[in-house]
């Protein structure tokens, strides 16, 4: 199980075995008990897996952690194509710099790839981490963080995204780095997400 520490998956295992047997979800105390936890200590513990999109939670009712069997489904089996740091308007170059996908080829997927810029720092984007992104832009809004292509440029770049009456605007969260304006701006992809590995 993908992000899990080893007591969270002896938890979800648990949790999972228990409403096998049941028929229910086991409670906060009957969690607690069973792994010597305290009821706080349990509360923090299913919380952390919840943040994890391993179980999802109804206010409300007593029995309040239930399993998210779908996302879990998603978070264990999705695999997305991880990319260099470099685009051109034909092709992204995957790892084993062999293998070229023409971006009419995308077709809106996600994908990764490894931030190597300071543009986005003052973001909390640092260089190393990893940028997963969506390639359908079709809800992009002001303010998304954005994968654009420049026709001068073959970098993978992340930056702000504005739109004014007038044009778009692509602001860099480094204030050692500039705003860029044009008219006709094509944006390939929006972040998701960011994921640090230490």
């Amino acid at each position: 199980m993908k992000g899990l520490t080893e007591r969270q998956k002896e938890i979800l295992s648990y949790i999972t075995k228990y409403k096998e047997e049941h028929g229910v979800f086991p409670s906060l105390s009957e969690i607690a008990r069973n792994f010597s936890f305290s009821i706080p200590a349990a509360h923090y513990a299913l919380s952390a897996i919840e943040d994890k999109g391993y179980l999802s939670h109804e206010k409300g009712e007593h029995r309040a952690y239930l399993l998210s069997e779908k996302e879990r489904a998603n978070r264990e089996n999705t695999s997305i194509p991880f990319f260099f740091s470099e685009v051109s308007e034909k092709s992204f170059q995957c790892p084993d710099g062999e293998i070229f996908i023409p971006i009419a080829e995308r077709n809106g997927n996600p994908f990764a790839f490894k931030i190597t810029s300071t543009s986005m720092m003052n973001a909390g984007i640092l260089p190393g981490d990893i940028a997963i992104m969506d390639g359908d832009v079709s809800n992009l809004k002001d303010g998304d963080i954005v994968l654009p292509l420049f026709a001068d440029d073959d970098k993978m770049v992340l930056r702000r995204y504005r739109k004014t009456p007038s044009f778009i605007q692509l602001e860099p969260e480094n204030d050692e780095m500039g705003i860029i304006r044009g008219i006709d701006i094509k944006i390939f992809a929006i972040l998701k997400s960011i994921r640090r590995v230490y």
